[in-house]
């Protein structure tokens, strides 16, 4: 109902979602490597241009796809400014959490990358410093609310959503 069915206005969509995939992945990126900007830019680069990815032409079918990637992103990148900013964490939080659950409730083929949440936590460069059990503390306690709302969707895709059985 979006863009009806006009395919350049689905190419379109696509490419600007993949774009938008590819600056997520670079803020995230940056925040993790604050160092290796130049380095970033360029993996940004890559991911956004590599065609290993070859039903970009199917622009209808994959669009999902990158908004559900997009909003990964997105809540990963919102959740490493909201630990890396005391005056703006409540409200990366929220937003991080947001962008995950939209992430999540969409489609499930990207659940597996949240288990990547908690190694990103870990290896933050502000608590890099600490000892092993202050890191694993403060990995777990942040990790926690993201973790809940992967059981609850997990617990929704389980035991509410209702499969259509072939005839």
């Amino acid at each position: 109902p979006l863009f009806g069915v006009k395919p350049l206005h689905w190419h379109i969509f696509t490419l600007v979602l993949r774009w938008l995939t590819s600056l997520g992945m670079g803020w995230t990126l940056i925040q993790i490597w604050p160092q290796r900007k130049q380095e970033v830019i360029w993996i940004t680069f890559l991911f956004a241009l590599y065609p290993a990815f070859i039903q970009q032409p199917i622009a209808v079918a994959y669009s999902q796809h990158f908004i559900t990637y997009a909003f990964f992103f997105l809540s990963i990148s919102t959740m490493l400014a909201a630990l890396r900013s005391k005056r703006w964490f409540w409200l990366f939080l929220i937003l991080s959490l947001l962008a995950e659950g939209i992430h999540l409730f969409t489609m499930e083929y990207f659940w597996g990358l949240e288990l990547i949440r908690p190694l990103l936590i870990f290896l933050l460069p502000s608590i890099s410093q600490e000892s092993l059990r202050k890191r694993l503390s403060y990995t777990l306690r942040n990790w926690l609310p993201f973790f809940a709302l992967l059981l609850l969707a997990v617990a929704w895709r389980v035991f509410f959503v209702q499969i259509p059985e072939d005839p």
